[in-house]
């Protein structure tokens, strides 16, 4: 059985170290103070040797659609599959998505589709390391010429580029609502991507 992750990622970059490191806080108070994820974490996730895990509360059951599905302490307690937040920092911009798969995007001046782009290969990894280098991520549309940054094309599966992600595992689909109080807390744009691993 799969996991269920969703990463809720800053996408106002590029942010000084400092900058990300306030939002960071200022997310984590959010949800501390709400009792929605756990304020100790534990250091060692099975899995992720290097990211601190911390648990749900129950009042995440409040962020999140269908709430009466997520049994507690576990989303299913057959399969005894564990949920939690991480928090994810990088040293550069990672795509944050299905990005195993190959990508497609829309232009979002002429709404034109480019079809099964890898993450790996030109153009989009160089629309993301340009994104780190200079804080612009530019991607030429062939269609129509125009030139727009990496984090405003549509993707299918959908994407978001950025240095710092708030990832969630085996928590039902955040509410839209959520993730603009989020927003407003944190004095940035964040995005909601998901995916199965």
């Amino acid at each position: 059985m799969s996991d269920f992750w969703q990463s809720i990622v800053v996408l106002d970059s590029p942010h000084s170290a400092p900058r990300l490191a306030e939002i960071e806080i200022s997310v984590m108070s959010f949800l501390w103070d709400r009792d929605i994820v756990a304020r100790d974490g534990v250091e060692e996730t099975p899995g992720f040797p290097d990211k601190k895990w911390y648990a749900s509360r129950p009042n995440a059951a409040r962020c999140v659609h269908t709430p009466e599905k997520w049994n507690w302490p576990y989303c299913d307690l057959d399969l005894k599959m564990p949920h939690g937040l991480t928090i994810d920092r990088r040293k550069r911009p990672m795509s944050y998505g299905d990005c195993n798969v190959e990508q497609s995007i829309s232009c979002p001046e002429c709404l034109q589709w480019q079809e099964d782009l890898p993450w790996h290969e030109s153009p989009l990894s160089d629309a993301e390391h340009a994104l780190e280098d200079s804080g612009s991520g530019p991607l030429t549309c062939p269609a129509c010429g125009k030139v727009n940054d990496i984090r405003y094309w549509l993707g299918d599966p959908p994407f978001a580029v950025g240095k710092l992600a708030f990832e969630v595992w085996n928590w039902p689909k955040l509410k839209s609502e959520f993730l603009r109080e989020l927003s407003a807390a944190a004095h940035c744009e964040l995005q909601r991507v998901e995916y199965l691993t």
